[in-house]
């Protein structure tokens, strides 16, 4: 479980996964691990009175996925307003005699271009299945696929767009440390 943590007006992304090795082998006669995204979810914060997601919801939310998945192993946030949800979490997790690695995950400009470049490549060998969402627009349009149509490379940097229909890249963000963290090895980081 990857989560990127909103900041004030700001949305809070979270997304889980595990792999799978994929029953048959590639033009290469591999087969290789596939990423699964069992779920992922967005608090907007347009839809808080105040425009600020409320950690507590968020905090109730990664418990329940505590409960639920029993084989989680790891959970981490962004560095950004992190400090809070992982010590609830790891107070949770040790309440339930629960072994879970819970940890902040620090972007650099470095790990960033080598984790789009990790995307990158298991997006275009078809490693990676998520469901469709429903947050763009007001339910008319799949979030995480806006987020990925939207991102640009500024100065060999690859970036959300200022402007425009999508301004974020929450989900993105968590898709691609999920990358990083069950295909390492596999893709080129």
């Amino acid at each position: 479980l990857h989560c990127d943590p909103a900041k004030s007006g700001a949305d809070f992304a979270l997304m889980l996964g595990h792999t799978e090795l994929s029953p048959y082998p590639d033009s290469d006669g591999k087969n290789y691990r596939h990423l699964i995204i069992d779920q992922h979810k967005v608090y907007q914060g347009s839809s808080y009175e105040d425009g600020i997601v409320d950690y507590l919801d968020v905090i109730k939310d990664i418990q329940d996925i505590i409960r639920r998945f029993p084989t989680l192993k790891s959970i981490s946030m962004d560095q950004f307003n992190s400090v809070m949800p992982l010590q609830e979490i790891r107070k949770y997790a040790d309440s339930l005699g629960r072994r879970l690695d819970v940890s902040e995950f620090t972007f650099t400009a470095s790990s960033n271009q080598r984790m789009y470049s990790a995307l990158k490549t298991a997006v275009n060998l078809g490693w990676i299945h998520a469901p469709t969402d429903d947050y763009f627009d007001g339910g008319k349009g799949c979030l995480l696929e806006q987020e990925m149509k939207f991102l640009e490379e500024v100065n060999g940097r690859v970036t959300k767009q200022k402007t425009g229909p999508v301004s974020h890249d929450d989900l993105v963000d968590c898709l691609g440390v999920l990358v990083v963290k069950l295909l390492s090895g596999q893709v080129t980081e």
